[in-house]
C-alpha cells in the first residue's frame, strides 16, 4: 500500500514552501513550473502539506493556510523552525495521515536506557521507509547503528511526549515522561534565573534575594521570586512573582494549574508568566520569551488573544 509519506523528502517541502509562500499570486501552474525546476514529486507533496492542512487548492491557486503564512513571515526559512513546525503539525490528530504517524511511532517503547528505541523487522523497515526516512530528516528519529534500531531524539522529546499525551502508554512510560517533562520544566526555570540576574545585574543588593521558590515549596502557585524595579520612582522596588512555563515556539501553549490561577489573581501586577519556547530538550529560545504582567487578566480573562481548554476536573463526595 503507497504512502502519503513516499517519495517526500525535506528538501522537496522546504523548496515547496519557499515557493508558495514567495508566490505572489500563487498561481497553481506557476508554482508547480517553478517547483519542478528544483525538485520532484509535485503532486505528493501537495498531497503532504493537504493532509496537514496548510494548504488548499483551486484549479488555478495554491493557498497557503494562515496558520503557515504566519510562520514563514515570522520565521522565513529557519530550518529548525521549519522542522519543528512539521513535526507539530504531523503528531496532530486532527490531519488526515494521524492514523499512519500512529502505527509507526506507537512501536518506539522504553528501553533499560530509558530512551525510546525501536527495533523493526526487515519487512517493517521496507513498509515504513517512507515515514521513517523522513522523521530522520526532521530530526525526530536516529538510528543506532550499534544497537541497529531507532531512537527518538531528545531534541524533539518534548514534542513526541506532548503526542503521546493523547495515546495509550504504559505506566512505564508514563513514568519516563514525567521525570522529562519535570527535567524540562526546572531547566526551563534555571534560564529565567540566569535571564533575571541579567535584568538586575545594576541591582546587586537585590539579586542575592533572588529565590527560586519552586525547589522548597511546590505549592506556591510561582517558580521564582524576583524584583521589579518602579521605572516612575526608582527607589520603589516590589516583589516580581514568577511562574515559568516551557513552551512550543509555534503557539506557546501551556498548562496553568487551578492554584498558580488563583496565586495569579491574589497577586496581580506583581504575578508574572514567562513563556520559554524550547528549541530541543533543554535549549531555549530566550530572545523568543514573553513575558506577561497580571496574565490572570492578560491571560484567562482575554478571550481575544488566548483560546482555554478545560482539560480536568475534579469531584467530591457531598456530605
Amino acid at each position: 500500500m503507497n504512502s502519503i509519506f513516499d517519495n517526500i523528502t525535506f528538501r522537496q517541502i522546504k523548496t515547496f514552501i519557499e515557493i508558495v509562500h514567495a508566490s505572489l499570486g500563487k498561481e497553481y501552474e506557476v508554482v508547480k513550473r517553478n517547483y519542478m525546476s528544483q525538485a520532484e514529486n509535485f503532486d505528493n507533496v501537495i498531497d503532504y502539506f493537504k493532509g496537514l492542512g496548510l494548504i488548499r487548492t483551486t484549479e488555478s491557486t495554491i493557498i497557503e493556510s494562515d496558520n503557515l503564512k504566519r510562520m514563514l513571515d515570522k520565521n522565513g526559512s529557519d530550518e529548525g523552525v521549519i522542522k519543528n513546525y512539521l513535526l507539530e503539525k504531523s503528531l496532530n490528530s486532527t490531519n488526515s495521515f494521524s492514523s499512519e504517524v500512529y502505527r509507526y511511532l506507537k512501536n518506539f517503547r522504553v528501553s533499560k536506557e530509558n530512551m525510546f528505541e525501536y527495533k523493526p523487522t526487515t519487512e517493517a523497515r521496507l513498509r515504513e521507509s517512507g515515514i521513517r526516512n523522513l522523521f530522520v530528516e526532521l530530526d525526530l528519529v536516529k538510528y543506532d547503528k550499534r544497537k541497529n534500531n531507532y531512537k527518538i531524539m531528545d531534541n524533539y522529546l518534548a514534542i513526541f511526549a506532548r503526542y503521546l499525551e493523547t495515546k495509550k502508554v504504559t505506566q512505564k512510560e508514563l513514568s519516563y515522561l514525567i521525570i522529562k517533562k519535570e527535567e524540562l520544566g526546572l531547566a526551563a526555570e534555571l534560564e529565567i534565573l540566569q535571564y533575571e540576574k541579567k535584568r538586575l545585574v545594576n541591582h546587586p543588593e537585590l539579586l542575592e534575594h533572588l529565590k527560586h521558590v519552586s525547589q522548597s515549596d511546590v505549592n506556591a502557585g510561582y517558580d521564582i521570586m524576583s524584583y521589579e524595579i518602579e521605572s516612575s520612582n526608582k527607589e520603589t522596588v516590589q516583589q516580581r512573582y514568577i511562574e515559568v512555563k516551557a513552551v512550543s515556539k509555534l503557539n506557546y501553549k501551556f498548562t496553568w494549574t487551578r492554584g498558580e490561577i488563583d496565586t495569579s489573581k491574589a497577586l496581580s501586577g506583581q504575578y508574572y508568566l514567562y513563556l520559554l519556547p524550547v528549541i530541543s530538550n533543554k535549549k531555549f529560545d530566550i530572545a523568543g520569551l514573553i513575558i506577561i504582567k497580571n496574565p490572570y487578566v492578560e491571560v484567562f480573562k482575554n478571550r481575544k488573544k488566548w483560546q482555554m481548554k478545560e482539560e480536568q476536573y475534579s469531584f467530591w463526595k457531598q456530605t
